[in-house]
């Protein structure tokens, strides 16, 4: 869903800079709705079994220390994406992604799709699809990545409030998603065709 082909270090689901200058936590809640999931081929009782972004650059782990990620998806009647608190944003969402990533458990190191796959298969219900990911990098050393630093993630405009996202470099992960963005990375559903 969305095959946009520019970029950008301020867009995607996991970011932070080599410098340590950009966003060491980065909290995102993207919404899918349902006419863009029928549009998708979506169809009610979809088995779903991993999600993938666009990752625009080539950078790799070369900071010591491990950075995770979380994916929480679910089923929602949302039409936009609503800035709230993250306990309410998370709320009866299933944790589908919990994933570590260091200079052993690496990032792919080209460009290309991320894959996340699921920890137990996801059931599409109809309406849209709320995913919100968790990313913290708060334990790897600066510089943390290779190359030119932030990871970059091909993205393309949509409709208004699709999306909304808290960035910030302190101390701790914001409670509060209060920034909406009308630009989401590009991203892939894998689904079971049981058909």
């Amino acid at each position: 869903i969305g095959m946009g082909t520019s970029s950008s270090s301020t867009r995607g689901p996991l970011q932070r800079s080599d410098s340590n200058s950009s966003t060491v936590f980065s909290r995102f809640v993207q919404v899918y709705t349902a006419s863009e999931l029928a549009t998708a081929g979506f169809y009610n009782g979809a088995t779903v079994t991993e999600v993938a972004w666009e990752l625009a650059s080539s950078n790799v782990v070369v900071g010591s220390g491990d950075a995770t990620v979380k994916v929480y998806v679910k089923n929602s009647t949302a039409t936009m994406a609503m800035a709230n608190d993250w306990s309410t944003q998370i709320a009866g969402s299933a944790l589908l992604v919990d994933r570590k990533f260091n200079t052993l458990f690496n990032f792919p190191g080209a460009n290309g799709w991320m894959q996340f796959p699921f920890s137990e298969p996801f059931v599409y219900t109809g309406g849209a699809i709320e995913v919100a990911v968790d990313w913290d990098c708060s334990g790897v050393s600066t510089p943390a990545f290779s190359g030119e630093g932030s990871l970059k993630w091909r993205w393309e405009s949509t409709a208004p409030d699709l999306l909304v996202v808290k960035k910030t470099s302190s101390s701790s992960p914001s409670t509060n998603i209060s920034d909406t963005n009308d630009e989401r990375a590009n991203i892939q559903f894998t689904v079971v065709d049981t058909v």
